[in-house]
């Protein structure tokens, strides 16, 4: 009996692991196989009337498939994601001068005030896209 516990216990330990390793899915699928062939085995023992019913073997594995599925999705699309805190979250965004830039200037972006660099004179109340983030300076272009 305590050897056919193995295969389910691997399942777990592969879907524990899943959670620790940056890719995604080969761990999990295993998991999946292993869950499904241990509880195969687990309950085909000869002379025993426990049985597990194929159909519902099935079912679980298709769901265990589906959320694997739908978390691999939701992973994908949070990866994808541009920042949206931190300097990283900064590039692209528009900022306004409250200093004139020439070449050197202050402006505010997300309501904090920031050293701003532009190969360009800016004026005060003109606006600009970062473009670069170095060392708390950001690299502006007129808009």
């Amino acid at each position: 009996m305590q050897q056919r516990l193995v295969l389910i216990v691997l399942a777990v330990g592969l879907w524990i692991a899943e959670a620790f390793v940056p890719e995604f899915g080969i761990l999990g699928i295993g998991g999946i196989v292993a869950f499904l062939l241990g509880s195969l085995i687990l309950f085909d023992v000869p002379g025993e009337r426990l049985v597990v019913d194929p159909h519902m073997l099935t079912t679980v594995g298709t769901l265990l498939c589906v959320g694997m599925a739908v978390l691999g999705y939701l992973l994908m699309t949070a990866w994808s994601r541009v920042p949206a805190t931190g300097i990283e979250g900064l590039v692209g965004e528009v900022g306004q001068v409250i200093e004139r830039i020439a070449p050197v200037g202050k402006v505010r972006v997300h309501g904090e005030l920031w050293t701003a660099e532009s190969d360009e004179p800016l004026n005060v109340g003109d606006k600009g896209r970062i473009e670069l983030v170095e060392n708390l300076h950001l690299r502006v272009r007129a808009l």
